[in-house]
């Protein structure tokens, strides 16, 4: 055989073979996990709220987490699934990410469900494909001799669910030998049972160990015998001294302009305000006490440190304030005039937000994500301060004269502290020649949003199971409302913006489902969750320090949500869980833009220091894992290396060879 056709025949190989390394590469990460959750048989009419004549049967998650993959979750079973699965699954999935801190859109899962129902249906299953996948992504089994059932929430909590006893029944039958049911209240209040009577009427009708789980963290340990270690800051006390001097001088400069804007009432009130048509003096005297009030709390915030709250506070002063003087000023005007005087305040309104819009979204180098955190705040704001201006003009048109009035001024006023968020991201120190990478933003974006979307049909779809009208009528409302903020922004093309109101969906729905959970009207309940979301948020926060990027929203919604701990825990649990969910995505954004980070890295521990024992499928995966793994880092680049070291000896004997010359007079023919 020619040589040349050697050399070519051995370069095919040899990209043959890179090939199969690159093939073999991506093929290697796969790991699968059996999860098994009892499901219930009802008749038709029954919902998942209810309790009627059904039967336990256990049935069982078959989940196989794929790296590198593309984000992506696949159910597959032979049953009927309904909404609420798929939508289980996809929070399980994010769920997963957030409490491990992975970059789930590298992973792809699929979930196959082994069952002998005909259709599957309900949030129950969510808290068990959770466990599986974590415990995917961090290379452990789960027992094979325990079942779970549970609600995932978005931050972890595991909610309620029925038929808790009756779902007993199936593991029992199934042989297995214990069972993880959501935590005390929300279980126990489902099966209108107290936490006692539920637990050991499980124990003495079926002799399972019966574990209460309230979170996912708890559930892990229970269900795998390790303890998913959550990572800590070194400090657990917010350090907020760059915050402190940056953000002080503003609240201070918000009060002054509170006070001013007050004083100016006063004596607008004092020498026309009695006399004016509409206005009751008690009336106007009384907010004016209640406007004092809040300026002595203002006060008090800067005092404590508190100064996102100084500012919330120094705002709502200037803005109630604003409100009556134009309202004495409109009714000072004639009768005749104040359809003139009510039309140049719109027109002047409109003006400014224009301009105001132009201004702030205006493309402008965003170099840090400290900067990227203001920018979400001002666009955020812009947008309000439009729909704002809508609302007063359909007020006005309506003939609802005052409301109008109110909304125009806020309008006027919301626009003011836009511009206020795009100055106030100059005032902090960012490294020069780095960009935020607008395409990341926008790939994020395009992933919140879904999930939002996703978590709004769910909330509907449960909410049509309640008996309360009130609550399925509030949570339409807020979801409808939550996904017009999303997508004004978005199809505005403000990426930045729509993430963040993403975002704070997220948190907005995730204290929703919780509205669900009956025990959660308990003012003492709200307060013990929302402590533990308090704790995170500090630590969350805390480790965004660390990892030097300033957590200027994170800190200021874990300061506004602490204010309401004490009078309105549920608005403190939203506020603490929204400040978690924008430090796990300002770490997220920073690594993905290949910034040097110390991203957290959650490990299990196992309990006692024990091995936990494992499946047989795992230790075949194991032996997979490292014949793929000798295959590709060991045997396949010692081939390549022989065969360059042929090509290379080739080409140097075929150089090294005589050069033969034709020369005619040798020519004998």
């Amino acid at each position: 055989m020619p040589k040349k056709t050697i050399l070519v025949l051995l370069l095919a190989l040899l990209v043959h073979v890179q090939f199969l390394s690159q093939t073999q590469a991506r093929t290697l990460e796969r790991f699968t996990v059996r999860v098994h959750v009892p499901s219930i048989e009802f008749p038709e009419k029954e919902n998942m709220f209810s309790r009627g004549n059904v039967k336990g049967r256990l049935s069982t998650f078959v989940i196989t987490l794929t790296h590198p993959g593309n984000g992506d979750i696949r159910i597959q079973t032979k049953a009927k699934t309904l909404l609420d699965l798929n939508a289980s699954a996809r929070i399980a999935f994010e769920v997963a990410g957030y409490v491990t801190f992975k970059d789930m859109s590298k992973y792809d899962v699929k979930v196959e469900l082994e069952t002998r129902a005909k259709a599957v249906g309900g949030p129950s299953g969510s808290a068990g494909i959770t466990i599986g996948i974590i415990a995917a992504l961090l290379g452990v089994q789960v027992k094979q001799d325990a079942a779970i059932t549970g609600t995932i929430l978005p931050d972890g909590t595991i909610g309620p669910v029925g038929y808790v006893v009756e779902k007993a029944s199936g593991v029992s039958e199934a042989g297995l030998a214990s069972f993880v049911i959501p935590s005390i209240e929300a279980g126990a209040y489902m099966d209108g049972l107290s936490k006692h009577s539920l637990s050991e009427e499980i124990r003495e009708k079926y002799g399972l160990k019966v574990y209460e789980a309230s979170n996912v963290w708890e559930a892990f340990e229970y269900m795998t015998g390790y303890v998913l270690m959550k990572p800590k800051p070194e400090t657990m006390e917010l350090n907020t001294l760059t915050y402190r001097e940056i953000l002080e001088p503003e609240a201070r400069e918000m009060l002054h302009k509170a006070e001013e804007s007050l004083e100016a009432l006063k004596h607008k009130y004092h020498f026309i305000g009695r006399r004016v048509k509409g206005i009751s003096g008690e009336q106007l005297e009384e907010r004016i006490s209640s406007l004092e009030r809040k300026i002595e709390k203002t006060n008090q915030l800067i005092t404590d440190g508190k100064l996102y709250s100084a500012l919330s506070y120094g705002f709502q002063v200037l803005l109630e304030s604003k409100q009556l003087l134009e309202k004495i000023n409109y009714y000072s005007t004639g009768d005749s005039e104040r359809g003139k005087y009510l039309g140049e305040l719109l027109r002047k309104v409109e003006s400014k937000i224009e301009k105001d819009y132009k201004l702030v979204t205006t493309e402008s180098k965003l170099e840090s994500l400290v900067q990227l955190q203001c920018q979400a705040a001002a666009e955020e704001r812009i947008i309000n301060a439009m729909v704002l201006l809508r609302e007063a003009k359909e007020k006005i048109e309506n003939g609802e004269t005052e409301e109008g009035l109110n909304l125009l001024v806020y309008a006027r006023e919301r626009s003011n502290t836009a511009v206020w968020w795009k100055n106030f991201k100059e005032k902090f120190e960012v490294e020069r020649g780095r960009k935020i990478n607008a395409k990341l933003i926008k790939s994020l974006t395009d992933g919140k949003k879904d999930y939002a979307n996703l978590l709004a049909q769910y909330l509907r779809y449960l909410a049509n199971e309640t008996e309360a009208p009130e609550i399925k009528e509030a949570i339409y409302r807020e979801t409808e409302e939550n996904m017009e903020k999303i997508n004004e922004a978005y199809e505005r093309g403000l990426y930045v913006s729509a993430l963040f109101e993403a975002l704070d969906a997220i948190s907005n729905q995730n204290m929703l489902m919780g509205v669900l959970i009956p025990v959660f009207s308990r003012k003492d309940f709200a307060e013990k969750i929302a402590l533990k979301s308090m704790e995170e948020a500090a630590a969350s926060a805390e480790l965004v320090k660390e990892n030097e990027v300033e957590p200027l929203l994170p800190i200021f919604h874990y300061e506004f949500g602490s204010t309401y701990l004490n009078t309105s825990p549920h608005i403190a649990f939203e506020q603490f869980t929204l400040s978690i969910l924008i430090s796990q995505e300002l770490l997220k954004i920073k690594m993905l833009s290949g910034g040097q980070t110390s991203f957290p890295e959650v490990k299990p521990i196992p309990l006692k220091k024990e091995e936990v024992e494992v499946g047989i499928e795992r230790k075949r995966e194991n032996l997979f894992f490292v014949e793929k793994k000798v295959l590709r880092d060991i045997v396949i680049p010692l081939i390549c290396l022989l065969i360059v070291a042929v090509i290379i000896k080739m080409i140097k004997d075929e150089l090294r060879k005589p050069k033969l010359t034709f020369r005619p007079d040798y020519y004998s023919g």
